[in-house]
């Protein structure tokens, strides 16, 4: 799969071959992402909290939250 994922005021999909983008629905706003290894989810911070959001890629949906104790 040829896609790139933003984060930019939100949580953005762009597929390169279709040559689309899709903003993804979520209650906060992403401020750093990076991806797993295994390209299943996304790991989503919003640069305010303590807390990083485990995205799944399948389901679009965030699938858990892990509070850092700093």
């Amino acid at each position: 799969m040829a896609e790139l994922w933003l984060a930019d005021n939100g949580l953005f999909r762009l597929d390169l071959l279709a040559n689309s983008l899709q903003a993804m629905p979520l209650t906060f706003t992403p401020r750093h992402l990076n991806i797993l290894p295994q390209r299943d989810r996304l790991v989503l911070d919003d640069g305010s909290s303590n807390e990083l959001r485990f995205y799944d890629l399948k389901s679009q949906n965030v699938v858990r939250t892990v509070t850092l104790g700093l």
